[in-house]
């Protein structure tokens, strides 16, 4: 059986990764947490609602939600 590789929002390849729990693990917990954290460093550098929604790839509302 041949599995992905395909890691997550923490880090890209989930064979090497070096972090000792898996997001995938702690039901999307830690995932959410470093997505928020990641919409407030990008707003803080200058970018726009839109341009956030399209790096993250979830709507505008959603980092709207996140900023608050």
């Amino acid at each position: 059986m041949k599995y992905a590789n395909d890691g997550c929002i923490l880090y890209p390849h989930c064979l090497e990764c070096p972090f000792p729990d898996c997001v995938a693990d702690k039901a999307g917990r830690i995932e959410a947490e470093v997505r928020r954290l990641w919409v407030k460093e990008l707003w803080n550098e200058g970018k726009t609602k839109t341009e956030i929604a399209s790096i993250l790839r979830v709507t505008e509302r959603q980092v709207y939600r996140l900023l608050t």
